[in-house]
């Protein structure tokens, strides 16, 4: 008998609501499952729950200019904590940026990037390429 897998958890942290219910509902029908947090405070309150459950999610969809926090800040606390520091995280931006800057980025330890708006092809595309 085959066993199940559970499903891989992503966390969305964008403080459009409406960008926010579109990437959950994309991400829920592919079988995924999707928490989300509405700021960088949002964000590590959420990872601070979730390592008391030892259930962390295995990407963080960042938006990178967010209300208080930013998403740059978010992931320096992130990234400070050494039971987070496996979890991927692409950021989501509507800010385009050269392949070099993209490269800064994976050395900062992003391991992606998404221009908004993203369609579902290529947000599921990007996902699946984070999460093998």
């Amino acid at each position: 008998m085959k066993k199940e897998q559970k499903p891989k958890v992503i966390m969305t942290v964008e403080d459009h609501k409406d960008t926010r219910e579109a990437i959950r509902l994309i991400l829920s029908k592919e079988g995924y499952e999707v928490l989300e947090a509405e700021s960088g405070n949002g964000c590590l309150e959420t990872l601070y729950t979730s390592s008391l459950k030892k259930q962390l999610p295995d990407l963080i969809l960042m938006d990178i200019m967010m209300h208080g926090m930013t998403g740059w800040d978010t992931v320096t606390e992130i990234r400070k904590n050494k039971e987070w520091d496996k979890i991927k995280i692409c950021f989501l931006s509507v800010v385009e940026v050269s392949d070099e800057r993209k490269k800064a980025l994976k050395n900062s330890g992003i391991q992606g990037y998404l221009m908004k708006p993203c369609g579902k092809d290529c947000l599921l595309t990007e996902v699946r390429r984070l999460l093998k």
